[in-house]
This record gives C-alpha cells, structure tokens and sequence, in this order.
C-alpha cells in the first residue's frame, strides 16, 4: 500500500508551517516584551485593585454591567480607579468633578478615542463612524455638519413633518395597542430617515432600518468588552483570513461590508432623487452642492454621509431605550402618570394634544423624561484616551491609558441623589422640606468636545413621543391568564447600549374624544411654536 497522501485541503505546506510557526514565536516575543515592560515602574498610578502578573485583573472583570463594578471599585479606592488587562491600563473616572476635570477642562488632551482593533482597524469604524472618528478637523467638520442640522432654528423648519409622523405613530397606538414599543421604535427611526435623507420608510422591517439596526448590533458586538483577542494583542489582527482559527477575521470582512452598505446605500438613495430632480427637502439634500451648484465630492461628501449615517445609528437606540423606559416607569408607578395626565389637562385641555409650544409650560412631564434619562443611564460608560502624558491629582496617566467616564455611577451617585435606584420625577423639584436635586441629566450625552451634537433633537422626539401619549391614552399593564396584572421587572440588557428587555403592556384611550382628535389627524394640527 502506498503513503497516504491528505486531500489538498488538508496539506500543510512547509512555507505554511513555518508561517505559522514564525507567527506564533513573534506574538510569544511580544506578549513577554510587553508584559515585562507593563509590570515595570507601577508606581504612580491611581490606587486599584491588585492585577496578576501577565494578565493584570481580568480575573477581576465581570462580562455583565462593568459599570456597577467600577462604583463598587470606587467605594474602596476613590473616584479614579486604575486597573489592567493584559497590556492596557484603564482609569476609571467616578464622578462628575473628575469626569469635568479632565474631559471638560483638559478636552484637548482627552477628546480621542482608544485604540480600538476590532471597531476601528478591522471594522473600520474610525472612518465612518463619528462616535469613532480620531480627535481632530474632520470630527469638527462632521459635528458642525450635525449641529447645523439640529440647532433650534432647523428644528423649527421640521415640525411639520415631525407633526405628521406624530399622527401616524398615535394612529398606530390606536390600530395595535399591544405592540406599543414597535411603534415607539418605527415612529423614531422613520421620522429620522425623513429628516436626514428624505426616506419614506413604511414599515418596522424596511430595509433601511433594518440594515441600520444591524450595523448597530455589529458595533455593540465589536465593542464588548474581553470579547477579542485582537484588542488586547494588536499583531493578531494581521493573522490572514483563511487560516484556521481567524474566525474573527472573517466576521470583520462580512461585517464591515454589511456597514459599508448601511452607510452608503440611503446616502446614495437620496444623492439619486437629487439627479432626478425629484423633490427632496432633507437635510442631507440640501448640503449635496456646494455654492456654485456643483455636486459634493470627495472629502466633502465623505463628511456629510458619515454626519447622515450619525443621525440615526447615534440616536435611535438610546432615544428607544429612554422612550420604553418611560412606559415601563408609568406602568409601575400608576400614580405619576395620573399626576402627568392631570398637568396636561390643566395646561393643554381636552380639545387638542400636546405640541413643542406647550413644553415650558408642562413641568412635570419634562421631570419625567431627565428621570427617564438619568434611571436608564443609556450608555454607561464613555472611554476616551489621552493625546500626551498627564499628571492628575499627583497621579500619572500616560498617553494612550483608556480613560472612561462611568456615567451610569454619576446618575446613579447617592450623594447626589436621593435613594437613586427609585424612579422619582419629584427629585427636579424644590419643596418645603428640601431643595431639588441637581439637573445633570445632560451627562447621558457626553461631555466635552465629544458630547452628542444631536442631543436637542433626541429630546424633542422623546417629548413628542411621550406628552401625546399621556395626553391621549392610559398605559395599562397586562393581564396574565389568571386575570392579574403583569408588573414588569426591571431588566436592562449588557453592552455599549443598554436596551430593557422586551415586556408587555397596553394602551386605552382616555375617551372618544380622543379618538376623534387622533382619527381627524387633529390636535396637532395647531402651530407648534
């Protein structure tokens, strides 16, 4: 019988083999060179837990609500907290006059992003993404774009089409009152993609929505954290696709496609009407030529599809999170809705519904939304890194240390708020026996030079997703099948975003009239200004 000879497939050439073997006798000369070099000169840094040798505290780390970790660090060590994996350093920033203090009042050194492997190398994400983009002109470019486009006068120029999406997300509520959170979801994002690109998206499964919330899910997925190797040791990200255990190499090649095309198509879609000549209002259409009529390209247009792209992938998710939030709060405290409802009666009346006009004047229902937003705390922890060496409070923080703002610890601080693990709309008010307590829910978009520019839009969709409906509807728990209500558990998914889990609920109409008002698309029908 002759030699077995394996199917091509299986042959190990010898160039393979001594690729392979060259690869990891590099990666092993490495891991050791950094690990002498991180285990070196410790002094200096911010009190932390102890690390072990080699792997720092991973041991220490939990994959669920890092964040909650992070606090109960900060009990034990301070408001900066220092720890490591593997190779990288992180400093944990606890509350909000060290978060001021070096990523308001220093913004210039700590407005970068970290160095991000999966996201931003493989993913691609520093190129299109603005959350991603490196400090410096072209961040400033996007932000100017965006901020030009949701600053109060441009809100203003788009009530009216934020006034009829309103109505076909009440109709809605009226049609199928048991799929509330839907709705909530669709009414954002289309509205969103009307504004942006002049997209009429027409069902929760469109396939522009559908490709966002996939790139957003790609993103999440890169960004959890200890979930890739090549985060921690760079050189594995140039290990080749086809070898055999690069399975992330390949989900990076299928995932940063599918961005690309999440990115570009809607972006092309609208660039496409304009050469039409079909009608096309959105903010995208009218910044597609430059002064002479001339359409943009090059870096021009790479910037305006990078601002478009951030409209919706920057705010739908944590406005739905905030929004279900709301109805979950209303349906375990019955007794604030009341209070809502008998506010909006007092200042609104019965023959019409809430409009942006109304929003100074309905205090409460205002109280309800920053407690919405503190309670849900969206995004938990915000990383920056440092441009250059720093030295604060007598510590050392080397340039490239990942630096994260744990906001969820300064909406969740004691000290500032009373019992802050209650959902309390009270808390923003002043009253006989205490003055109110802080309004620093602005903290849930960021701080410094990289604070969500779109911050005014996202609350005046929660506003008109929220008033409305109080206005129009009770929110009632559901009835499980002994005939009892269902109260719902509070329960926030883990990741870069947090989203609570599904649950169940419903919403009646408060009376015919209401019904009229919505069914004659009246109500809103007045100025919203």
């Amino acid at each position: 019988m002759g030699p077995f000879i394996a199917p091509a497939r299986f042959q190990v050439t010898g160039t393979m083999f001594h690729l392979f073997s060259s690869l990891v006798f590099g990666l092993s000369v490495y891991v050791l060179l950094r690990w002498f070099g991180s285990t070196r000169n410790q002094s200096g840094y911010p009190p932390g837990p102890q690390p072990i040798p080699f792997i720092g505290n991973v041991h220490q780390v939990p994959k669920g609500e890092i964040f909650k970790t992070y606090s109960s660090w900060a009990k034990i060590y301070g408001p900066i907290v220092h720890f490591r994996i593997f190779r990288r350093r992180f400093i944990i920033l606890n509350d909000l006059k060290t978060i001021d203090d070096l990523l308001v009042k220093r913004s210039s050194i700590y407005s970068t992003r970290p160095r991000l492997v999966m996201a931003n190398e493989l993913l691609g994400r520093d190129e299109n993404g603005i959350a991603f983009l490196k400090y410096g002109q072209r961040l400033k470019d996007v932000r100017r774009i965006v901020t030009s486009w949701v600053n109060g006068s441009s809100l203003q120029e788009v009530y009216p089409i934020m006034k009829s999406y309103n109505m076909k997300y009440l109709n809605a509520l009226l049609d199928k009152p048991d799929d509330c959170l839907t709705h909530v979801r669709f009414f954002l994002g289309s509205l969103v993609m009307k504004l942006t690109y002049g997209i009429e998206c027409t069902s929760s499964d469109d396939r522009y929505i559908t490709q966002t919330e996939e790139m957003n899910r790609i993103t999440s997925k890169a960004l959890a954290p200890g979930r890739w190797l090549c985060d921690d040791f760079p050189i594995l990200a140039k290990i080749p696709s086809w070898m055999p255990f690069a399975y992330f190499r390949r989900w990076a090649i299928e995932s940063r496609k599918l961005i690309n095309e999440a990115i570009l198509e809607p972006f092309e879609t609208t660039r496409d009407s304009l050469l039409r000549f079909e009608p096309n209002n959105s903010w995208l259409a009218k910044m597609m030529h430059d002064s002479d009529g001339k359409p943009v390209t090059g870096r021009a247009a790479e910037d305006l599809w990078i601002a478009a792209s951030a409209m919706y992938n920057g705010s739908i998710d944590s406005s739905t999170t905030i929004a279900s939030t709301f109805f979950l709060m209303m349906l375990r405290h019955p007794e604030i809705q009341r209070k809502a409802q008998s506010e909006i009666d007092m200042v609104v009346g019965s023959d019409r519904l809430p409009v942006m006009k109304d929003k100074d004047a309905l205090p409460y229902v205002n109280n309800i939304l920053k407690e919405s937003l503190r309670f849900a705390s969206v995004i938990p922890v915000i990383p920056r890194s440092l441009d250059e060496d720093d030295v604060y409070m007598g510590y050392r923080i080397p340039k490239g240390t990942w630096v994260i703002a744990n906001v969820w610890a300064v909406l969740h601080d004691p000290s500032v708020f009373k019992n802050p693990d209650e959902f309390r709309p009270e808390r923003f008010e002043d009253s006989e026996d205490r003055p109110a307590e802080p309004d620093i829910v602005q903290s849930a978009f960021g701080f410094g030079r990289r604070a969500c520019p779109g911050y005014q839009l996202a609350l005046t969709n929660l506003f008109m997703t929220v008033a409305p409906v109080l206005s129009a509807f009770d929110i009632k728990r559901a009835i499980n099948d002994n005939g009892e209500d269902e109260i719902p558990p509070v329960a926030y998914s883990d990741g870069h975003v947090r989203f609570l889990q599904p649950f169940k609920f419903r919403v009646i109409p408060r009376s015919l009239e209401k019904i009229e008002l919505i069914r004659r698309r009246e109500g809103v029908e007045t100025e919203f200004l």
